[in-house]
């Protein structure tokens, strides 16, 4: 289920921003962090349907040196592809200048280049080369890891670190599963420090139990739910 959250929201006035960067001719990498369960891939899949110049790029482990990472760049993009390293560049540099883009490519789970000192090289020499900005987006290691590499440090100029929920998220995911709730599943998401994911999948049970409204008791009921149906698959996955 597609929600805008305030993930969504916060990576939109991003991408505004680093549009601008662009319109300027001026510098400009984002680095956003946030926990696990936010909802940061599922917003920033959601942005590139709605957003023709924003690109989502997962960094895999396998995506460990220079020559892959410019190749799946240029895969994402649309770009053609070669074996060779500086073939691939001169492909999309070229298809970059045919087609007019200037593209904001999303990097996700952007905390496994921490450990690559050469790929983060790599995504400062794109940056400086291309009429690309980059979105890092991670976990909360990578905002606290980042000025490890002064070179890129220095042309950020976006950091943020997302709240892992948000009143509106709740009420927005509340809406698409038509169930009506109050500020008790704020109050009692924050006593157990859930994020998106948590509340989402606890929607996702009251949808399937036909519960309306949301109460303090119903919500009690359904935390004991899903713990127990979380426990049984478990006890079945180690039996």
């Amino acid at each position: 289920m597609q929600v805008k959250t305030h993930v969504y929201e916060e990576l939109e006035k991003v991408i505004i921003m680093l549009r601008k960067t662009i319109a300027d001719k001026k510098q400009g990498i984002a680095v956003i962090s946030a926990n696990y369960g936010t909802g940061k891939t599922e917003a920033a899949k959601m942005l590139t349907k709605q957003h023709p110049d924003v690109y989502y790029m997962k960094i895999s482990q396998t995506l460990d040196t220079p020559s892959k990472f410019t190749r799946e760049l240029a895969r994402v993009v649309g770009s053609a592809i070669s074996r060779s390293y500086q073939e691939t560049l001169d492909f999309l540099a070229t298809y970059l200048e045919a087609t007019g883009q200037n593209p904001i490519i999303i990097l996700d789970e952007a905390q496994r280049l921490l450990s690559k000192r050469t790929l983060m090289g790599e995504i400062k020499d794109v940056f400086e080369e291309f009429p690309i900005r980059f979105i890092m987006l991670g976990d909360l290691d990578l905002l606290k890891h980042i000025n490890r590499y002064p070179a890129l440090n220095k042309r950020i100029i976006i950091r943020k670190s997302l709240s892992p929920l948000s009143e509106k998220t709740i009420k927005s995911l509340a809406e698409a599963y038509k169930i009506k709730t109050d500020e008790t599943l704020l109050k009692v998401a924050k006593q157990r420090n859930w994020s998106t994911i948590e509340v989402d999948r606890l929607l996702y049970y009251a949808k399937g139990m036909k519960i309306e409204t949301l109460t303090e008791k119903e919500i009690n009921t359904l935390i004991k739910a899903v713990e127990v149906s979380l426990w049984k698959t478990l006890f079945g996955l180690l039996w």
